[in-house]
């Protein structure tokens, strides 16, 4: 079974939660820059992790608008491990929300 992940961090800065990701699995995350998404955090595990800001104040949007206090989110795309990155999640010591599991 496919898993799309979406957590959310209580937290401010995007650094704050990759940080603690690149020390846990040891792979280093890629910063980038979009028009649609700003600033976000790219992993490769081999899955698509994504550390991204909740609002995103170019476009105005927020991805998750219901959890507002939840300022950075994780997606991972297309996981058969969902339980790992739950666990990882956690392990950062922040208030953590799954707000999105959707399977496949």
């Amino acid at each position: 079974m496919t898993v799309e992940l979406l957590v959310g961090f209580e937290a401010e800065n995007i650094s704050v939660v990759a940080k603690p990701m690149t020390r846990a699995t040891g792979l280093e995350a890629e910063l980038h820059d979009s028009i649609y998404v700003g600033d976000y955090y790219l992993f490769s595990m081999p899955e698509r992790v994504i550390v991204k800001y909740n609002f995103v104040e170019s476009t105005g949007d927020w991805e998750a608008e219901e959890f507002k206090k939840f300022g950075v989110l994780t997606r991972v795309d297309e996981t058969e491990r969902p339980e790992y990155f739950e666990a990882l999640a956690q392990d950062i010591g922040l208030a953590t929300v799954v707000i999105r599991r959707n399977e496949y």
